[in-house]
């Protein structure tokens, strides 16, 4: 069942390069941390499980597949370890598209995000590492986790 609601609209950096509402919500995500915590021109650290379960994907190089996506002069994706990536975009406060989401498990997916927009994905840093004070990234509780319900998701449709 699709919603048919035009008012949801993620913000994408430009650089992303496709409609998929997975990736929208992954990148419209990133780009909200870097707002709320304004870390423009900084890496945004991110679990890879937690990227999966937003992509509702099981890849374990999951960077390739979105660097097919992304203009990759404009946003970096490193891969840490199996479970660690880092993104870096450039022109990601102005240079923005709206993508409609319609996918019911999509909204939901985006309103868990945005209702726990960093404060339980995100913390402060305790040490003093540098100025900026850079956030930790933490991973989704499970709980939580069990929100985002991997490949049986016709229970959405």
């Amino acid at each position: 069942m699709r919603l048919d609601i035009d008012t949801l609209k993620v913000k994408v950096p430009r650089c992303v390069k496709t409609k998929d509402e997975s990736i929208a919500i992954l990148f419209a995500f990133i780009r909200r941390i870097i707002l709320e915590y304004d870390l423009g021109g900084e890496w945004v650290d991110m679990y890879g499980s937690d990227i999966r379960k937003i992509l509702d994907r099981m890849d374990d190089n999951i960077h390739d597949y979105l660097m097919e996506y992304v203009d990759s002069s404009e946003c970096k994706i490193v891969q840490l370890s199996r479970e660690h990536y880092v993104f870096k975009l450039k022109n990601w406060r102005r240079h923005v598209n709206a993508v409609p989401i319609t996918k019911h498990k999509n909204i939901t997916r985006w309103a868990y995000l945005m209702g726990c927009t960093n404060y339980n994905l995100l913390e402060k840093d305790g040490l003093n590492l540098d100025d900026k004070k850079r956030p930790h990234y933490t991973g989704m509780f499970r709980y939580d986790r069990d929100l985002f319900i991997f490949g049986k998701d016709d229970l959405y449709e």
